[in-house]
Formats: C-alpha cells, sequence, structure tokens
C-alpha cells in the first residue's frame, strides 16, 4: 500500500506539518530526565565498540562515519553543511528567532550560534528515483541536520537541509537567498530538557545501543531518517550489536531476536530510546505528485515498521 502527497509549487509539503506537529510537541513537554541526551566523554566509546566500530574511532574517541570522510558524489560534504547552516542563521534567523526561543524555552543569542560536535548526514527512507525532479530529491532524499550552540556549549537550534544543492556552498550572500528555498529547510528551537543536539551525536547513541543491550557495538552506526509524515529530525541512529539479543515489544509479546538497535527519538521529542524494525508497515510506499501533476512512487528502502522495546533477555 501506499501514502499519497502532493506537492505545492511554492511551499515544502511537509513543512507547515512539521512546524506545528513539533510546536504542539514542544508546549506539551515536560522537563524529564528519562529523555535527555546527557553529554558524554566521547573518549569512553573505546569501552563499548569491538571490529569494524572500533577501528572507525579516531585518537579522540569519536567515529569516523562515512559521510565525514567521503561523501557521495553531487552532494554537499560535511565542512560545507556546516558552514550553510551558520549563513542560513545569518541569512533568514530573524524571521525564525521568535519560534526557536518558544520552542527552546529561553532565549537565543543569533551572534553566538555555532556549530555543535559536527554535521550529520542521512540517509533517504526512500528509493528516489534518479529522474525525479529536484522537488523530490531535494525534500525527501538524503539531507544534512545541523545543530547549533550557544554560549556554554548550550544545544539551541537544528537545521536540516538538502544535500543535493552543492552551490549553496559557494553562493555569495545573493545567490543564497535565492537558492535557499530549493535546499527545503527545517529549523526547529531544540527543547532544553533534550540537554543535547538533535539528533543525539553517534557516541552517545552506541552508549545507549550497548548499555541496553550489555553487548558491544560492531558496525558503524549510521543515520536513517522515519519515512512520512515523520521529520527528518526525528531519524534515529542504527547500532548493531556483536551477538543478538532478545527483546520484548510489551508484555504480551513473545521474544524477538536482533542484532540491530535504533536509538534516537520515537514520534515526538518526549519519546527518545531504543526502537527495534519488526513485521511490516502498513504503508511500503509514498505516491506523490510533483508540481507539475506528475506522479511518483517512491519505494521504502526497509518496509517494516519501528516500535519501542524492553529489554528481555540477554543470551549468554
Amino acid at each position: 500500500m501506499s501514502s499519497k502527497i502532493r506537492f505545492s509549487a511554492s511551499q515544502h509539503p511537509f513543512s507547515r506539518w512539521m512546524r506545528c506537529s513539533v510546536g504542539a510537541v514542544l508546549l506539551l513537554a515536560g522537563c524529564s530526565d528519562g529523555n535527555t541526551w546527557a553529554p558524554v566523554d566521547s573518549t569512553d566509546t573505546q569501552a563499548y565498540v569491538v571490529g569494524a566500530a572500533a577501528e572507525a574511532l579516531d585518537e579522540n574517541g569519536r567515529f569516523r562515519l562515512p559521510n565525514d570522510v567521503r561523501y557521495p558524489e553531487g552532494e554537499l560534504d560535511q565542512s560545507a553543511a556546516g558552514r550553510i547552516a551558520v549563513d542560513y542563521v545569518n541569512a533568514f534567523g530573524r524571521f525564525h528567532v521568535d519560534r526557536w526561543v518558544e520552542e527552546h524555552g529561553s532565549g537565543i543569542d543569533l551572534d553566538g550560534l555555532r556549530v555543535c560536535d559536527r554535521p550529520f548526514y542521512v540517509r533517504s527512507a526512500y528509493r528516489i528515483p534518479l529522474d525525479a525532479p529536484d522537488e523530490i530529491q531535494n525534500s525527501l532524499g538524503p539531507r544534512w541536520i545541523v545543530s547549533l550552540c550557544g554560549p556554554g556549549n548550550r544545544a539551541s537550534v537544528t537545521l536540516s537541509f538538502s544535500s543535493r544543492v552543492t552551490a549553496l556552498g559557494t553562493a555569495d550572500q545573493s545567490a543564497f537567498l535565492t537558492l535557499a528555498p530549493t535546499a527545503h529547510f527545517f529549523s526547529v528551537g531544540i527543547p532544553e530538557f533534550i540537554n543535547g543536539p538533535i539528533p543525539a551525536i553517534p557516541e552517545v547513541a552506541v552508549e545507549r545501543g550497548a548499555r541496553f543491550s550489555g553487548r558491544l557495538i560492531s558496525e558503524v552506526p549510521t543515520l536513517v531518517r522515519p519515512a512520512h509524515p515523520q521529520s527528518d529530525l526525528l531519524s534515529r541512529w542504527t547500532t548493531t550489536v556483536n551477538q543478538e539479543v532478545r527483546v520484548r515489544l510489551s508484555s504480551d509479546e513473545p521474544l524477538i531476536s536482533t542484532r540491530d538497535l535504533l536509538v534516537g527519538f520515537g514520534v515526538d521529542f518526549r519519546d527518545s530510546g531504543v526502537f527495534v524494525r519488526t513485521g511490516s508497515q502498513t504503508q511500503s510506499a509514498l505516491s506523490i505528485q510533483d508540481s507539475a501533476g506528475r506522479e511518483w512512487v517512491l519505494q521504502l528502502v526497509d518496509h517494516r515498521s519501528v516500535q519501542a522495546v524492553t529489554i528481555a533477555e540477554v543470551n549468554p
């Protein structure tokens, strides 16, 4: 089955939904210690990894992610993504700052914002035809997510945008203003209760996955965005453990054996934890009309649904 959306020539089809949805979430959210991404000393990551994951750590205990070192041809690299995020704030921040402050929960100094940690490349949830128009590629394809910190290294704002609009990397101020809409920027003020960037840095995700499972993480974590209609800011890290663990979705569900644990947010920013893929999604494809009225069908890369789990048993 497939769900269906339609592009407007002048508006990202998800932008209004995401802004209203995230805004409503933040108004309802409380300050729960269980939902924070507590700061982590990344040098401790070595205690939680083995194999390819251990080999991917640099001398400071931080992951050298594949798209940090080698990015796909025709896409922005990590360095450019960080510059573009700052340029976006300089160009458009004054139009969004009131909303960001409301979502964040306290004041934000636009002039003091800088990149938190590093930008993260997020893979698309869909197989997008190569001949699909830019409006679809840039909206639903791979993207960069960049969190910006203020004084005291406090995560304040996070942005996401298409990795395909490479001209933004070298654009002057005038060209940037023209090109920015084509990259389908989305932004949100980071709620203070999250206590860190969005998404969490991979070192935190690996620690959570390892502690949750009682296993070591054996593969380099990858960030994958959820399917429509969830925002790419709810992307989760896939952490693969070195031995299977048995988990339970709820008290009356049977045990499931898995090695892949997803760490991140659930349906909103209040809901963070560990998830697994299981069963089949109701919607395995997205039917979408571009602004010219042409219809495109995008197949999900992984048709399995994502559900929160509680650990039930760790096999010896």
